[in-house]
This record gives C-alpha cells, structure tokens and sequence, in this order.
C-alpha cells in the first residue's frame, strides 16, 4: 500500500511538474508584478526555455533575450533563471545575468553588461552636450529590488579609457570606476575619487525613473587641460577649490 501511495505521488510531482514547465511564457510573466517602469516586447516559448524580443526600462532598450530556467524553480513559484541578451553586431548592452524572481521581488545576481559610453549619456543630465567614447562594464554581485524600492545592491561599474568630446575638444580621462548600493530606496552609483579629474560623485536612480546626484570636481595637477575651459559652466569654486554638481 505505501509503496502505492509513494508512486502516486510520484506520478502526481511528475505531472505537476511538466504542467508548470508547459506554460507559455507570455502567461507565466502576468502572475508576477513587475516595476513600473520595466517594459517586455513579445515573449515567447514556455516556461522552461523563453525568448523577449525586447525589454525597456525608463527608455533604455534591451534586445534579443534568451532565458533557461532552472526546473526545480517552477516548483518553488520562484523561478531563477540563466539570462542573456544583446549581441555584438547590435546596439544595446550585452551580457548576462541570473535571474530570480518572486511575487514581489526581483533579484539579480552574477550579472555582466557591456555597453558603448556613447549610449549611456542621453540618459545623463548633463550642463553642456558631450559626446562620450569607450566601453562600461557593470558587473553585479546582487541586486534586490521590489516594485517600487531598491533594497540591496553590490557591485561595480568600469568605464574603461574614458573619453569625450565636448566643446569642440577631446579629453581623455583614463579609467573610472563606480561602486553600486541601495541609498534611501533608490540604487546607488558612487564614483571612486581615485581620478584624474578630482570627481567625487554619487548618482541615484530610483525605480520610477528619475535620475538624480551631487558631488565635487575638485581639479588638480593631473586635470585634463582641455576640460579646464568648461569649468565656468559649473559656477564658483567653494573655498576648498572644489566646483559642486549636482543634477
């Protein structure tokens, strides 16, 4: 008899199992809220191997998405998932990620995107144009957020051999690197103050969209001659020689 009762159960996970693993994906998307701002293209596929034709957030595009989803996960109502995206022929970030999602947070976890600088800046207020060259590498440890909050995020972004032309210049300005976190809700990025332009600065971009940050160029013998002209577009230097940004 128990030996019975064993099989049939096991009959009954197996059944479930492949009736969760069977469902469209364009359906399975709908039983989880999303952030406002995070906008799916066309999903296809099922559960288990999905495709997004894009994905926006507050603008920004992401093409070509592929997702293997871990089976014991769909169990769970908590798939994780293997993610990529982009490719190198296209414009957009690439990379990957791993994916877990519940019914009312998204994390992230060991997670790489490479995107041009140039793509980046149209969505950074900026006092004068500039037009930004070099590759950004954001990697992710983890990243935790709900609908409409951040709360935990580790990681690190490198723009490397930083370059832009503004005012009819170009100006180099090596590597520069940012650490990523959760501040007040929204996600952190705060630039490393070991740079050559002196910069000391912290961005905030909160789920809704909205950009925001303050900081400190304080410029030194290593600044960019180049750059030195555009200064007076930030105001007067405070007593300690530093120009304040804040966006």
């Amino acid at each position: 008899m128990k030996s019975k009762l064993a099989l049939a159960g096991v009959l009954v996970f197996l059944y479930l199992f492949f009736v969760v693993a069977l469902i469209p994906a364009n359906v399975a998307v709908g039983w989880f809220s999303l952030p406002k701002a995070l906008k799916l293209g066309e999903v296809k596929g099922s559960v288990w191997q999905s495709e997004v034709s894009s994905l926006s957030f507050n603008q920004f595009d992401v093409q070509n998405i592929t997702a293997s989803v871990n089976p014991w996960s769909l169990l769970l109502l908590s798939p994780s998932a293997d993610i990529t995206f982009g490719e190198r022929l296209m414009s957009g970030p690439q990379g990957k990620a791993y994916v877990t999602l519940t019914a009312n947070e998204l994390m992230l976890s060991d997670t790489t995107i490479n995107i041009a600088a140039g793509e980046i800046v149209p969505f950074i207020p900026l006092p004068i144009p500039v037009e930004a060259f070099g590759g950004v590498v954001l990697d992710i440890k983890q990243l935790s957020i709900t609908s409409n909050e951040c709360i935990h995020a580790s990681g690190t972004i490198h723009w490397r051999r930083s370059a832009v032309m503004a005012l009819e210049q170009n100006i180099e300005f090596g590597d520069l690197k940012a650490s990523i976190r959760c501040q007040n809700k929204m996600l952190a990025l705060e630039i490393d103050p070991k740079n050559r332009l002196g910069l000391t600065y912290t961005a905030l971009l909160s789920l809704g969209g909205k950009v925001s940050g303050q900081g400190y160029l304080k410029p030194g013998s290593d600044f960019p001659t180049a750059l030195k002209q555009a200064l007076p577009f930030l105001g007067n230097a405070d007593a300690q020689g530093r120009y304040p940004l804040k966006f």
